[in-house]
């Protein structure tokens, strides 16, 4: 039993044993600094285990190790046939120690020194390898077997200071490679023989520390590696790191300091470059303001790279300009921050370099060569070391220019020039940022003001609230007064408090969903606090706040819009001025009247009036007369008719009446006459009468006939029959009259076709000299050549162009025509340039605002001088508005133009206003001249004319000479110039060019 015991703890302390065993070898295995692999003993010797040393030398994870064959980190392990005989010397017991090479994950190869054995690990046969990289040691073996001469050759080319100096305070230096110079600026020998010690180089601050560093590791006799920065020899300071290590005599005293020294000034940059990006953008990001951006990308710029002067100027590429945000400079050794909102200025050539094609590095020697257009910045009285212009980009465009300069002897190099564009690329963010955060709270400012200040009512509703449906989370004052609400009253109410019906859930979700497609506009009523309805215009529009849907609600009350509506409706079927029906609510009245009568079998009448005369009343007296005339006319034919007919105005003077339910055409001539008799006294119009009759055009119609606008033509038809049968009396229309009306009607056609299609025609009539029948001007008449009726006489169209307004381009036409006709004809016929060509002037055409400017331009188009050109207006015309006339004849006289009153004797011409008119030539009517000879009062009339014209020096032309008898007469009486059939009728341009080239002179014979 005891020997059972006894075996039992010897086996667990043999296990334990073994336990303490493997951990210690585990404990070794995972910390050898040196790389350790365990491997299968056969092919293709896979990798067991590795540890952390292995991975890192051979660049794997031990996941991507472990399984991995050894031939592809080990490439001489490739031939198994020399991998087994290894494998059976180690077998033998013994181990093995050899140089190779690794192969890293990278490619790249690498020298080490190998031991291998085999070990026993559970049962299983492992190879054991131990791997040391020697790639130091076999660099050392190569440098030593370089020549002095390699090595001089290596030391003067290295990028690294090699040094050899006593371990005294000073460091007082023994050897020193060349690079000593390029690193310190001073010369080898000074630095070794010259008296200047390289711990004077060494900061001040940083001398102690780096002192006792050294002597720490000479102490421990271990190899010391620091970093601290020293002084150059122009001033500039450089951050270095030094490896060194103490040299022993064999009594363990230091006999030198051995070591490298590198110029790590640029790995330092690139370290504080990432720290300095690593904070910038938490930094910017609180940046409110451009300014604020640019003061933080100035502070950074300055720690990495440093500056003297730095500007920061946004680019417009609408206006291409640059516009100053920061701009700093030395003045006095003091950096001074100029004023902000300086002036915007053009791109100098360097800054649009910059904005088209990238960053610009320059080492100008003065700066004004090349800040041109970027002053003030920048001291242009210094030289400047260097200066670097790069561009601020946004979102696809540069906004800005970023630029700094050094006025010291350091340059800026192509990675100064990458750490300032990328500080610009950071401060383009930043502003895109500002400018993004300034306009969305400019936007929600315009939001508010227009939310707060808007005239129109504002409602801010959840519809989604599931308490309370479409409940009102905000509103503005305009809301609270239109509805007479407070705003804490109304907000989270149900939007139903608003209206007089409540609209259902199924309404409500059947409106969001077409507020998803677009906005929705109707109109419908609220109800206020106090009960009342009104109607409001609501545009409803989805929008998201804070990731909810909302609906935004504008409510504009319409109250008087739907009055003014209403007016518009009665306006648009009712005459404004007298309050009567118009066109289109007779029209319709008239249809439905028609409609009711075919039905009925019944008849309905039309009576169509129009004033007679009324142009008169508007052109004597005004129009504000005649709309008094138009109301009280309106007044009367209200008392005329029945309740259930209808009087209308049609437009202008034109009034209707519709008689419904009549017996026959006499109840029609029944009221006509009734019209005719209550019109007949005269209107008292400020305080003078002014005496008012009308036309009436009668039609009848029933069942199955014409239609309303065919009744009411044939209404105008007879009207108009009337008017040419004596005015003031009344027809009724028989089918007759509609084929003149229709006539009249194809003629207005033509006549507004005739000026482009050149139908016009201008006939001349000569004005002769009585006593001698010489030719001394003509009188220009219009005629038409009609296509389809030929010669048309004036009397038949001209009065259709004045209703029209056509006798106003006729009238130019006519204008032009017969001034190039009386330049042509200069000359002929009488002495010089005094033949005069006389045209006629509708009323119409005289009272254009435009007449004196068409005279002038016509007879500068044509160079015409005035007096060849006569203006003819009737005695009448030139009365009705008198002052205003006698305004317009100067106007015309002060162009040189001659000027005659037609038809005179004829009108109601003042003889106190005939002496102020600047006329030249007063024509006799043709019907006093007719009478000459054979009637007393017709050769008294002619007498007092021809006295009046030689009293105020004027001449005197009788029209409508036909006879010997009239012209002898007229010769006898004193009246010197005629015209008429007795020499000639109207002929044509050519024929009175013939009669002018023929002599000029007529005999007392007609010519036909």
């Amino acid at each position: 039993m005891s020997d059972k015991v006894a075996l039992s703890n010897d086996r667990a302390l043999s296990e334990a044993a073994l336990h303490e065993s493997e951990e210690r070898f585990r404990v070794l295995f995972e910390q050898c600094p040196d790389a350790v692999l365990l491997l299968e003993a056969e092919p293709p010797w896979r990798i067991v285990d590795c540890n952390p040393a292995a991975c890192e030398m051979n660049g794997y994870s031990r996941e991507e190790l472990i399984g991995m064959p050894i031939a592809q980190v080990d490439p001489t392990a490739g031939n198994p046939q020399v991998s087994r005989e290894k494998v059976e010397v180690l077998r033998r017991g013994g181990n093995l120690k050899d140089d190779g090479f690794h192969r890293r994950k990278n490619g790249t190869l690498f020298p080490i020194e190998y031991t291998t054995s085999l070990v026993n690990l559970g049962g299983r046969e492992l190879i054991l390898g131990i791997d040391r990289d020697v790639t130091e040691r076999q660099r050392a073996y190569e440098h030593l077997a370089e020549s002095e001469r390699r090595f001089a050759t290596l030391l003067s080319n290295t990028p690294a200071l090699v040094y050899r100096c006593s371990n005294e305070p000073d460091w007082p230096m023994e050897f020193l490679s060349d690079y000593a110079e390029e690193l310190t600026g001073y010369p080898v020998q000074d630095l070794v023989t010259g008296g200047i010690s390289f711990a004077d180089l060494i900061l001040e601050e940083e001398r102690e520390r780096v002192w006792n560093a050294v002597q720490a590791a000479v102490a421990r006799r271990e190899t010391f590696r620091l970093e601290y920065p020293i002084r150059r020899k122009d001033g500039a300071v450089r951050h270095v790191e030094e490896h060194g290590q103490a040299v022993y005599d064999e009594d363990g005293r230091v006999l030198a300091l051995e070591g490298l020294i590198s110029d790590v000034t640029e790995r330092k940059r690139a370290e504080e470059r990432t720290t300095a990006f690593s904070i910038l953008g938490k930094r910017l990001s609180a940046a409110a303001t451009a300014a604020a951006a640019a003061r933080i990308i100035a502070t950074v710029a300055d720690d990495l790279l440093g500056w003297d002067a730095f500007a920061l100027l946004l680019y417009s590429a609408e206006d291409d300009l640059l516009y100053p945000t920061l701009d700093f400079d030395l003045v006095d050794g003091q950096r001074t921050e100029s004023p902000p909102g300086g002036p915007a200025v053009p791109p100098g050539p360097v800054s649009r370099r910059a904005i088209a094609e990238g960053p610009q590095l320059l080492l100008p020697e003065r700066p004004s060569a090349v800040l041109e257009g970027l002053q003030p910045f920048g001291d242009t009285s210094r030289p400047s070391a260097s200066l670097m212009f790069v561009p601020v980009r946004g979102t696809g465009s540069v906004i800005g220019v970023l630029s700094i300069q050094s006025y010291t002897a350091r340059a800026y190099n192509e990675v100064d020039l990458g750490t300032l564009q990328a500080l610009a690329d950071h401060c383009g963010g930043a502003l895109e940022r500002i400018r993004a955060e300034e306009a969305l709270r400019t936007s929600e400012e315009r939001f508010r003001l227009l939310f707060e200040h808007s005239p129109d009512g504002v409602l801010l509703i959840d519809p989604h609230d599931p308490e309370v449906p479409w409940r009102i989370i905000d509103c503005n004052e305009a809301a609270c007064r239109m509805n007479g609400y407070s705003r804490e009253e109304l907000r989270g109410q149900p939007l139903n408090v608003l209206h007089p019906e409540a609209i259902d859930s199924q309404g409500f979700a059947e409106q969001i969903e077409r507020l998803r497609i677009g906005s929705d506009k109707y109109d419908l009523e609220h109800r206020r606090k106090d009960g009342s309805v009104f109607p409001i215009e609501s545009l409803s529009t989805l929008i998201t706040v804070a990731g909810r849907e909302m609906v935004l609600g504008i409510d504009r009350d319409i109250t008087e819009r739907k009055l003014l509506e209403e007016q518009l409706r009665h306006q648009a079927f009712h005459d404004v001025l007298t309050g009567l029906p118009n066109r289109a609510l007779f029209l319709d009245r008239l249809e439905h009247a028609l409609a009711r009568a075919g039905r009925r079998h019944e008849s309905v009448a039309v009576l169509y009036l129009d004033l007679d005369r009324f142009k008169l009343v508007n052109d004597s007296l005004g129009h504000d007369a005649g709309d008094e005339v138009f109301r009280q006319v309106a007044g009367r034919l209200r008392e005329c008719v029945r309740p259930e007919d209808t009087a209308a105005r049609l437009g202008g003077d034109e009034f209707a009446v519709l008689l419904e339910d009549i017996e026959g055409q006499s109840d029609a001539e029944s009221l006509a006459g009734r019209i005719l008799e209550r019109l007949r006294p005269a209107c008292e119009v400020g305080g003078r009468e002014v005496a008012i009759t009308t036309s009436i055009g009668i039609a009848i119609g029933g069942a199955g006939q014409e239609g309303p606008e065919d009744l009411l033509r044939s209404a105008d038809a007879a009207m108009y029959r009337a008017k040419r049968t004596g005015k003031a009396r009344y027809e009724v229309y028989d089918p007759a009259m509609g084929s003149q009306a229709t006539e009249r009607v194809q003629l207005e056609v033509d006549l507004r076709r005739a000026l482009d299609r050149d139908e016009f025609q201008l006939y001349y009539q000569p004005v002769v000299e009585l006593h001698s029948g010489k030719i001394v001007g003509a009188e220009a008449l219009l005629r038409w050549e009609h296509p389809q009726r030929g010669l048309i006489p004036a009397t038949e169209f001209v009065p259709i162009a004045e209703e029209t307004g056509l006798i106003l381009p006729i009238g130019r036409w006519i204008l032009r025509q017969a001034c190039e006709q009386s330049k042509e004809w200069q000359g002929q016929g009488g002495d010089g340039n005094s033949f005069v060509v006389s045209i006629n002037l509708s009323a119409r055409h005289f009272q254009h605002p435009e007449l004196v400017q068409e005279v002038s331009r016509a007879l500068a188009e044509t160079d015409l001088h005035g007096r060849g050109l006569m203006i003819e207006i009737t005695e009448s015309a030139v009365m009705e508005d008198a002052e205003a006339n006698a305004a317009t004849l100067r106007e015309l006289k002060e162009l040189g133009v001659r000027l005659a009153i037609d038809d005179f004797g004829t009108g109601y011409s003042s003889l106190a206003y005939l002496h102020r008119f600047p006329v030249d030539v007063l024509k006799i009517d043709r019907s006093f001249v007719s009478g000459v000879g054979r009637a007393s009062e017709e050769t008294a009339i002619v007498r007092a004319v021809v006295g009046l014209t030689h009293s105020l020096q004027l001449q005197v032309v009788a029209e409508g000479v036909e006879t010997d008898e009239q012209v002898r007469r007229l010769l006898a009486l004193g009246c010197r110039l005629g015209q008429g059939y007795y020499y000639s009728r109207p002929v044509s341009k050519e024929e009175m060019g013939s009669l002018l080239a023929e002599g000029g002179r007529l005999t007392g014979r007609a010519r036909v």
